[in-house]
C-alpha cells in the first residue's frame, strides 16, 4: 500500500467554530477539497480555499528566533495533526482534545447521549405501566371506578409511548453510531 504525499500549501481563510473570529490558516494537502476538510476538522468554519503565496506566510507573526525548517515523510490524510512545519509557516491550529477523542474511537457523541436519553425513556415508560397495571381493589361508586380506569387508560398509553420512543431513540443512536465508523 503506497502513501501519497501532500504537494501544496493551501491558505484557508473562515472563522473559528468556537469563539468566531475570523481566522486562517496555511496547511499542506493533496487538493482544495483534501485541505477544507482538514481545516474543518481543526475548527475551522471555512469560507475560502485558495493555494498559498509567499505573502501568506509575511502575514503571520513572526518568532523571536527562526526555527529550522522541519520535513515530515509521508503523511497519510488518515493522521492530520502531523503536518511538515518550515520556519516561515504560521503555526498551524490543533484539533481539540474532544475533537481528537471522538476521532480516536469513531463515536459521535450525540450518539451516547441519544442512547441515554431512550433508555432513560424505556426506564420511564415501564415503571408507567408497571403503575398502571398495579392491582388496586379499594371500593368505588361508578363515577370512581370510571375516573379510575380513565387514569389507568392514561398511564398505560403514557407507559407505552415513552417505551416506544425509547426504542427509536435507541434506532436513531444506532444510525449516528453506524455513520460515524
Amino acid at each position: 500500500m503506497t502513501q501519497t504525499t501532500a504537494s501544496n500549501y493551501y491558505r484557508i481563510d473562515g472563522a473559528d467554530s468556537e469563539t468566531g473570529q475570523e481566522t486562517y490558516i496555511v496547511l499542506r494537502a493533496r487538493s482544495k477539497p483534501h485541505a477544507e476538510r482538514l481545516a474543518a476538522k481543526q475548527g475551522i468554519l471555512v469560507s475560502t480555499v485558495r493555494i498559498a503565496k509567499p505573502g501568506d506566510w509575511d502575514e503571520a507573526p513572526r518568532s523571536a528566533a527562526p526555527a529550522p525548517a522541519v520535513e515530515l515523510a509521508d503523511v497519510p490524510e488518515t493522521q492530520p495533526s502531523m503536518k511538515p512545519l518550515t520556519a516561515t509557516a504560521p503555526l498551524e491550529r490543533l484539533p481539540s482534545p474532544t475533537a481528537q477523542l471522538a476521532n480516536h474511537r469513531n463515536v459521535e457523541p450525540s450518539s451516547i447521549l441519544l442512547a441515554f436519553i431512550g433508555a432513560a425513556m424505556i426506564v420511564g415508560g415501564v415503571l408507567a405501566l408497571a403503575l398502571a397495571l398495579w392491582p388496586d381493589d379499594q371500593i368505588r361508586n361508578e363515577l370512581q371506578q370510571i375516573d379510575f380506569r380513565l387514569h389507568e387508560l392514561s398511564q398505560a398509553v403514557l407507559g407505552s409511548m415513552l417505551v416506544l420512543g425509547g426504542l427509536v431513540l435507541f434506532l436513531v443512536a444506532a444510525v449516528f453510531h453506524s455513520r460515524a465508523r
